[in-house]
């Protein structure tokens, strides 16, 4: 039985939560301190979610009217914006509430899964328990709310018209459906998982480890068989659907069978080309990720410009504008890409095993760059997020296995898929917001609970 909470408890919570967002909202929309706001559109969301609505194509508008449809980008969060386009545009406002709403049910979401992890601990019945009856251990969960509200990481992302807002909510749904007592639990975190995928394609990776990890528990588990075969037939079907449709829909739209996006060759470039190789064999490992300048990408980024100018000569199209992408054109630069890239990895192979290494250090890096230097602020942000993981540790050290419940288990691999993915592709501390609610979840449980031998 989860130890209860007031419904005033929650009104409370509730309201803490709505206030530290809408203040963060607040800042970013009189441009104070670092938020840039919701004006710009760095990943074209803005625009894919306006020609959405407008012509009910996932796509960008060309010159001269009509639509290129577009696979660059995951669908599901310019589909969610869509629905706010009013008159042709999308009001920042309207994006601002809508994060709003996101990151204050990311913060009750995991609130209560941090109440239900130390009930599914306890009623584990193995060599520790959490004394629910101290004040630290009751009050874990609202420590988690709070580390999640104001977490700098998530704060940032929430003032962008970005995806990780959407994905993190994602993240913390799974896990907690997956705490439920109800028989179709897997069912509906499977549902949730294959929307992730549509979201960010990292979800898949997340899917298929799960997957792997229940169908062991058919054979070896301490799951019950029905239940661990009906998680296993949930995790192959519902995401197999949805992988199928926008497959289906690529294939009509495109004339390809892409079925995750065609952003994959540039981030596997970006993270995998002659200039970023040169800097990372410039310096040392302690300038690369800790007190050295980030990498100038500028030089990349014009002989990409050029790769790409070449290949519309070829394809005897007209300069069109940098957010026009054709069918053909898009999956040829996306063919480039990975050309590029797999050329720099096969020329340097001692290289690209270093920059993967390189890769998931700055995935889970404390200390951030603002900007493209460490400043003042990065030491005391990489303060703060050492002693996240201090948390952590001791939440591991102390519960040992039994930390590793459902939601345990389920965010140690998020963890492992993030990191099998970003040590591969473009990868920085951005890349890894969708765990860090599950993260400070576990870092509330292992800062303020009292742990006590179950004998006791």
């Amino acid at each position: 039985m989860v130890y209860p909470f007031h419904y005033r408890h929650w009104i409370l919570l509730t309201l803490l939560a709505l206030v530290i967002r809408s203040g963060a909202q607040f800042a970013a929309w009189h441009s104070f301190g670092p938020l840039a706001g919701l004006e710009s559109d760095p990943d074209s969301y803005r625009i894919l979610a306006e020609t959405l609505q407008k012509t009910g194509t996932l796509g960008v508008p060309i010159p001269g009217g009509g639509v290129d449809p577009t696979a660059f980008r995951p669908p599901m969060y310019p589909y969610l914006l869509s629905w706010m386009v009013t008159n042709g545009r999308l009001p920042s406002l309207a994006v601002a509430v809508f994060h709003l709403i996101l990151g204050t049910l990311t913060c009750l979401l995991t609130c209560d899964l941090v109440r239900r992890w130390i009930t599914a601990i306890n009623r584990d019945q193995r060599k520790f328990a959490l004394d629910t009856r101290h004040l630290r251990t009751r009050l874990s969960p609202c420590l988690a709310l709070f580390l999640v509200a104001i977490d700098p990481l998530l704060l940032t992302q929430s003032t962008l018209v970005m995806t990780e807002t959407l994905a993190a909510f994602m993240a913390v749904l799974v896990t907690w459906l997956l705490l439920g007592n109800w028989k179709f639990h897997w069912l509906a975190a499977a549902a949730v998982l294959a929307l992730g995928f549509l979201t960010r394609p990292v979800f898949v990776i997340w899917t298929v480890l799960m997957l792997a990890w229940q169908s062991t528990q058919i054979l070896w588990g301490s799951t019950p068989r029905k239940r661990a075969i009906l998680a296993v037939l949930s995790l192959i079907l519902i995401p197999a659907f949805v992988i199928t449709l926008w497959t289906q829909r690529n294939i009509q739209r495109l004339g390809a069978p892409v079925w995750a996006t065609t952003h994959g060759g540039y981030t596997l470039l970006l993270g995998n080309n002659p200039y970023y190789y040169q800097y990372l064999q410039s310096q040392s490992i302690w300038d690369t990720c800790l007190w050295g300048d980030a990498w100038n990408a500028e030089p990349f980024h014009e002989e990409w410009r050029a790769r790409i100018q070449t290949l519309e000569a070829e394809l005897n199209l007209s300069t069109p504008s940098s957010l026009s992408l054709s069918p053909d054109r898009e999956l040829a630069q996306d063919r480039i890409a990975q050309s590029w890239a797999r050329e720099t990895i096969d020329a340097a192979p001692s290289t690209f095993l270093y920059a993967c290494c390189i890769r998931v250090i700055n995935l889970w890096s404390p200390m951030p760059r603002l900007g493209s230097q460490i400043t003042v602020a990065s030491y005391f942000l990489g303060f703060y997020y050492c002693l996240i993981y201090a948390s952590v540790a001791r939440a591991k050290l102390r519960l040992r296995w039994q930390l590793l419940n459902n939601a345990g288990f389920a965010s140690f691999l998020l963890a492992i898929a993030l990191t099998a993915v970003h040590a591969v592709y473009w990868s920085n501390i951005r890349m890894r917001a969708p765990i860090m609610p599950l993260l400070l979840a576990v870092a509330a449980i292992g800062s303020s609970v009292i742990v006590t031998r179950s004998d006791d």
